[in-house]
């Protein structure tokens, strides 16, 4: 998990945490109720981000099917 990390593009992701992060704190104060919904789904992407990450996809590359 720590390689995964390293191997992040920081200068693309710390940005959008942060609007993320301000686009929660506005929805906080607006509507708490959509704020948790909000919330899980980002956890869930978050979750997605990673798991998608971690994948390998270059055999994916030449599949065509059949």
């Amino acid at each position: 998990m720590l390689t995964l990390l390293k191997l992040q593009d920081w200068k693309l992701n710390i940005p959008v945490f942060i609007l993320v992060a301000i686009g929660l704190l506005s929805l906080l104060s607006a509507k708490p109720e959509l704020f948790w919904k909000q919330f899980l789904f980002f956890i869930v992407s978050l979750f997605l981000f990673f798991l998608i990450a971690k994948t390998e996809w270059r055999p994916f590359i030449n599949y065509r099917g059949a």
